[in-house]
């Protein structure tokens, strides 16, 4: 079936329908065009801290690839446990609030994973791969954010957060 082809049938089921309307748009070419980094993270990393995450971000993938490899049932939680060991990785723990490490030494592996890993997004023009960033380093990459805006950050539960959306 073509696009926009009047000659397709029409469902009239809610699915369906929204198909129809979906198809009715011309194609539009979604390719990324530009993957940029936010102003406040741009500051002077340790190279160091820079090279140590590179080579921990090619064994994620390389973690993450094993973990998606596996059968529906291992799957999630497999995944699960790959963040959760660079997030112990970089916190000493499952999470940021749990941390006995210096906050100024997260905050510099935190931005190092940013940069390491929105540099390779950009190289591979693949937005997904920014999430690492944000699944492993987000709480730190949120406070370091709040402290340059000079504002408060807001803990909020993620199901709080849904039922608002």
């Amino acid at each position: 079936m073509a696009k926009g082809n009047s000659l397709s049938y029409h469902s009239t089921s809610i699915l369906g329908q929204i198909y129809d309307y979906v198809d009715t748009y011309p194609d539009e070419d979604l390719c990324i065009t530009e993957i940029s980094k936010l102003p406040c993270f741009e500051v002077e990393i340790p190279q160091t801290c820079m090279e140590l995450w590179r080579g921990r971000y090619e064994e994620y993938k390389k973690d993450m690839t094993r973990a998606m490899n596996l059968g529906c049932e291992l799957r999630i939680t497999s995944c699960n446990e790959v963040i959760n060991k660079y997030k112990k990785l970089l916190y000493g723990a499952v999470e940021f609030e749990q941390t006995v490490r210096k906050t100024e030494d997260i905050f510099d592996e935190a931005l190092a994973i940013y940069h390491v890993t929105y540099d390779n997004a950009r190289i591979t023009y693949s937005i997904e791969k920014c999430g690492f960033a944000w699944k492993v380093a987000g709480s730190a990459l949120c406070r370091i954010h709040a402290i340059y805006r000079k504002e408060k950050d807001l803990p909020i539960l993620p199901s709080v957060l849904q039922e608002i959306l």
